[in-house]
């Protein structure tokens, strides 16, 4: 299968919709846009967890290469940008545009499914099977983890890296709520690092750097 393949994706978010605005080529000049085509969106929504294997296969035998699957690519870039300019507002603690809204509350108004009852370990679940007939509905639980994210989690943990040449987005799981970067290995190591250099000239005023 073309294009089928792990992209090298980061899931850094603790939240599906941050992890998906993550994906853009924002911040550090490094990073490159995660996204190129629709059968990256289907791997990132498999790697997510937010669509099965026979889903992720079913939809690119059905629309890797048509007008309708390009179209809904596009949509999906438009949808990044939305949910994105709803972080930042979020993070000023400016509201929410309207617009914005709108478009999530479009998006869930594509997607489709069954109830079913399901067994599992420890008793019974109901859950909602959602359907995908058309690509747009592959939107649909992105839209849904937005909600999650507008409704039922606390603002204060939202959070963008502090290194300010990165610009990942993160929902802060710590017990102490103090995590400020995207990553120790990457952008807190580099900080750090930076500022003990940093230090270093401070404290001998005569060396060049």
């Amino acid at each position: 299968m073309k294009h089928m393949k792990t992209q090298g994706f980061i899931f850094i978010g603790r939240i599906a919709c941050l992890d998906f605005i993550d994906t853009a080529a924002l911040g550090s000049p490094a990073r490159t846009e995660a996204l190129r085509d629709f059968g990256d969106l289907l791997t990132w929504l498999y790697e997510e967890h937010l669509i099965a294997g026979n889903e992720r296969r079913g939809a690119w035998q059905r629309w890797n290469t048509g007008p309708v699957a390009r179209r809904a690519f596009g949509r999906a870039l438009v949808l990044r940008k939305t949910l994105r300019e709803v972080v930042e507002r979020i993070l000023e603690h400016r509201s929410v545009p309207k617009p914005a809204i709108a478009a999530i509350s479009n998006v869930l108004g594509k997607m489709t499914g069954r109830w079913a009852l399901a067994k599992t370990r420890t008793g019974f679940v109901l859950e909602f099977r959602l359907r995908f007939d058309h690509p747009d509905q592959l939107l649909g639980p992105i839209a849904e983890s937005a909600c999650d994210l507008l409704c039922r989690r606390d603002w204060l943990r939202l959070k963008r890296c502090a290194n300010p040449t990165c610009g990942l987005y993160f929902y802060d799981t710590t017990r102490n709520h103090r995590r400020r970067w995207c990553s120790m290995k990457a952008c807190g190591n580099r900080m750090k690092v930076a500022a003990f250099h940093r230090r270093q000239r401070a404290a001998r005023p005569g060396l060049t750097s």
